[in-house]
Formats: structure tokens, C-alpha cells, sequence
């Protein structure tokens, strides 16, 4: 598989103020000198603790935010330093796919609208009805329906809305997908048809995802590799099959760790 994101020493710094108005800022380092590479076609977890990194990572290689330092490449690209003009095409070929589906739609748009709009302006089809024929096709292949396209998203559930967003990204035929914990808000069986749908569509579309979560069990089973970031640094990549037994890093053992076990006698480690 050939190599789609690679990010190279990227970091991300925030200076903070607090207390009084003559106390000197701190410099807080949310990512820290982070090397990441992911093919074509494959699925990266990311875990790790609450504040790790995690999401802002995502967003960095998003091109969301930008970075203090380091570099981000996409198909062999350097797009850390590109304008808001030039990063465009990029934009439409990596999405992200928000844990909190309401707030990533427009209240006041139909779903329709929402999913269209971006496809003009992105050049994906010419004209408004080509568009929408596109969409009702992409509603049904995420598990919609064509008289979906008129409802407003305070009209769906939790599960519809992901499934909405996820269609939003296909509609503008994106390669990448950044999941930020996106099924953790949902109930189990839901989860289980939103994870089955994007691993469907990966094989269908030949997908990559940056799969961002804290459920060991739902990144051994979705994924092909798992990152561990702890203090803004990955500090463990290996498979994700073999996360339990081969886990060697002291905050990954933590997590491992962490999991319950209805066996009372089950210890992953001595």
C-alpha cells in the first residue's frame, strides 16, 4: 500500500494565561514532535488518555489548525503551509467525522441543502439536479432514505446524523476520513452498524481512516494498526490485534489495564 498521511515532528503549542494580568504565560505543547504514516486503504486507531493530543492531532493533520511546527504531507503533498485557497482541493479529499453529529449541521438547512451545496461549490457536479440525484444515491448507500433529503437534522437520531456526516464526506468523494470518536455517544447496536458501514464503504471505496477513540475493544476490532498517545507524543505503535499482549509502554499497559473483565480471575499481565 503506498503511503497517503505522513506527518513529520509535528507539534502543536498554546500559550496559556491565568491568575493575574502580570503573571508570564505558559507554553503548553498539546502535540508534541509527532511522526505518523498511514497507506492507503488501511485503519490507524488513536487512543490514549483524556488530553493527550488526541483530537488535536486529528485536526492538525485536518489542516483544521495550524501547526507550530513540523510538517504534514498528504499524497506525497507538503500541505502544512499552503493557503486557505490552496488547501480547498485537500479539504475535499480528507473529512472529518465529528463525535457530536449535531453541532457539525446547520439547524436551519434541510440535509439535502447541506450535502448539495458543498458539491457545487467543490466542482463535484455541474448542476443542482445532478447533485441531487448524486445524493439521494449516497443517502441510500449510508442506510437513508431519498425522502431524507428534505428534513432538517433535529428530525434525526444520534445513529441518522452519523450516517448523514458520513454521507456528506462521500458526496464530495473524499479518500480520508478523520473519525473523532465518532460512535462513542451512540448506543452498542448502533455503534455496531456505524463501525460495520464504514468498514463496508472501505472496501467499497477503498477508504482510509484515522480512527480516533478510547474503546480498546471497538479499535481491536475496526482497526489494522493502534497509536498511543500520552503527553502530546505517540509513544507506541503496533497492531491492533496484538494490543493486549504486545503492548509494552507504560500508559498503554495503563489502558490495557484499565479494561474490565467479567472474569474476575483474567489478568492480561503478571
Amino acid at each position: 500500500m503506498t503511503l497517503l498521511v505522513e506527518t513529520k515532528n509535528l507539534s502543536k503549542t498554546y500559550s496559556i494565561t491565568s491568575g493575574f494580568l502580570w503573571k508570564k504565560p505558559h507554553r503548553f505543547k498539546a502535540v508534541d514532535g509527532v511522526d505518523l504514516a498511514i497507506r492507503s486503504g488501511e485503519i490507524v486507531g488513536l487512543i490514549g488518555e483524556s488530553g493527550s493530543g488526541k483530537s488535536t492531532l486529528g485536526r492538525l493533520i485536518a489542516r483544521l489548525i495550524q501547526p507550530s511546527e513540523g510538517s504534514v504531507y498528504f499524497d506525497g503533498k507538503d500541505i502544512t503551509n499552503l493557503s486557505h485557497k490552496e488547501l480547498i482541493p485537500y479539504y475535499r479529499r480528507m473529512q472529518v467525522i465529528f463525535q457530536d453529529s449535531a453541532s457539525s449541521l446547520n439547524p436551519r438547512k434541510t440535509i439535502g441543502e447541506q450535502i448539495v451545496t458543498p458539491m457545487l461549490r467543490m466542482g463535484i457536479a455541474n448542476h443542482r439536479s445532478e447533485a441531487e440525484f448524486s445524493v439521494y444515491l449516497i443517502l441510500e448507500k449510508v442506510g437513508l432514505k431519498k425522502e431524507h433529503f428534505t428534513r432538517y437534522p433535529h428530525e434525526f437520531s444520534g445513529g441518522q446524523r452519523q450516517r448523514i456526516g458520513i454521507a456528506r464526506a462521500l458526496a464530495v468523494q473524499a479518500e480520508f476520513l478523520i473519525l473523532d470518536e465518532p460512535t462513542s455517544a451512540l448506543d452498542v447496536s448502533i455503534q455496531a452498524q456505524i463501525l460495520n458501514l464504514l468498514l463496508d464503504l472501505r472496501e467499497e471505496l477503498n477508504l482510509t481512516y484515522l480512527f480516533i477513540g478510547h474503546n480498546l475493544a471497538v479499535i481491536e476490532f475496526f482497526c489494522d494498526r493502534v497509536a498511543v498517545m500520552d503527553k502530546g507524543r505517540v509513544v507506541e505503535m503496533l497492531p491492533a490485534d496484538e494490543l493486549y499482549e504486545r503492548a509494552v509502554h507504560p500508559s498503554t499497559r495503563k489502558l490495557v489495564d484499565s479494561v474490565l473483565s467479567l472474569d474476575p480471575g483474567v489478568q492480561r499481565y503478571s
